[in-house]
């Protein structure tokens, strides 16, 4: 899961802390379990994509981009098949490099140790087989003209480029005001289409490009309302309490925007990028939350509270702390991140149902129609 870019100089105001979106040291691979199996709904999709794509010959370089790794752990399975399908239409002489993609500061030794480590590694499943990392945001050219056969991203693209405005009384552009709404939504829909265009000159003739995120119903309803709330509450109590300031607390926000399937295909109907990328499958699907099932078997509100927290920590923690003035610590840091999220735990705890998220997700399959494209 790739996210916006918070290091010093972007135009988030930061601190010296905040040089990762997902929680290191693998957290974010421990604690993305929900985002892994959404993930497995786009499998289908890649299978189709790579029995349709014609094939290099011979040593000409067979080459898959995994936009948004993160960590690696919820790159495995997808990259494996991808690599197992392609096997089976190559020679054994064509070589397969996977490159995984995410900002300069994401966990590559956590995504290295797994992927050279786990038995589950696609390294292990063919011969003449390579990976490589690329640290740069997926909204900027990575790859030379032509050079992609297969691009896959899942539960990265709603993460945007650039933090466009503030968000005054809330974390979520999506449960604040109008203004605030629209100025996200402008900026998701300039990074779509950023994105769009770079792959659509990476790719080669015929390559294709499968995306799996997260979108809304037809009402525009994330279905992760309630949840938004949640994650905004400790901190009203904290800049309350005075432990963060009301000035910090503007800044603390999540640079992410869900678009609805219209957003997400429009650009593909019209216009440029509609002359050189065609829309092969664009599907909504239903995901339920995956750590409700466990809670209501067991009713264990406290350890479900516990489990919540941990995957929201993973991917909250960077981008809302990065909000907190340069004069503060680390260990100011780490004491307001604790106390942060032992809040959002005991609320948690209090109203389980409150944290439950039955997620919308979006599968788009795009092929490449000719070899150049002009981005907008």
């Amino acid at each position: 899961m790739s996210g916006p870019d918070l290091s010093p100089g972007s135009s988030q105001k930061t601190t010296p802390s905040a040089d990762a979106v997902m929680k290191g040291r693998g957290f974010y691979n421990e604690h993305s379990r929900p985002q892994q199996k959404a993930d497995s709904l786009g499998l289908p999709l890649l299978e189709r994509a790579v029995g349709e794509m014609s094939m290099p010959r011979g040593a000409d370089l067979a080459t898959v981009a995994d936009f948004g790794a993160a960590q690696g752990r919820n790159s495995l399975e997808p990259m494996r098949l991808a690599v197992e399908r392609l096997r089976r239409r190559t020679s054994g002489s064509t070589p397969i490099v996977v490159v995984h993609t995410d900002l300069p500061h994401n966990d590559f030794g956590s995504l290295f140790a797994l992927v050279e480590g786990s038995p589950e590694s696609y390294l292990r499943s063919v011969d003449n087989a390579f990976t490589l990392a690329a640290g740069k945001s997926f909204y900027e050219r990575i790859f030379p003209d032509g050079f992609l056969l297969l691009g896959w991203t899942a539960i990265s693209i709603h993460w945007l480029s650039r933090v466009p405005c503030e968000i005054p009384d809330h974390v979520y552009a999506q449960r604040a005001g109008r203004r605030v709404r629209e100025a996200y939504a402008e900026q998701a829909s300039e990074d779509w289409r950023l994105f769009l265009g770079h792959r659509a000159r990476e790719l080669r003739p015929g390559g294709e490009l499968v995306v799996v995120a997260v979108t809304t119903d037809g009402t525009g309803s994330t279905g992760g309302e309630s949840l938004m709330d949640l994650t905004n509450e400790p901190l009203l109590a904290m800049v309350e309490g005075g432990s963060i300031r009301p000035e910090e607390y503007r800044r603390m926000n999540m640079p992410a925007y869900h678009r609805t399937m219209e957003e997400f295909t429009e650009p593909l109907r019209s216009g440029a990028l509609a002359e050189d990328l065609t829309l092969k499958e664009a599907i909504r699907a239903g995901f339920p939350d995956q750590l409700w099932p466990e809670y209501k078997q067991r009713g264990d509100a406290m350890a479900f509270a516990a489990s919540y927290t941990e995957f929201m920590r993973a991917f909250t923690e960077a981008p809302l702390f990065a909000g907190l003035d340069a004069d503060r610590t680390f260990a100011d840091r780490e004491r307001l991140a604790n106390g942060y999220f032992e809040r959002m735990r005991s609320l948690i705890e209090a109203k389980p149902e409150r944290a439950r998220w039955d997620w919308h997700v979006a599968l788009l399959r795009v092929a490449k129609r000719r070899a150049s494209v002009s981005v907008h």
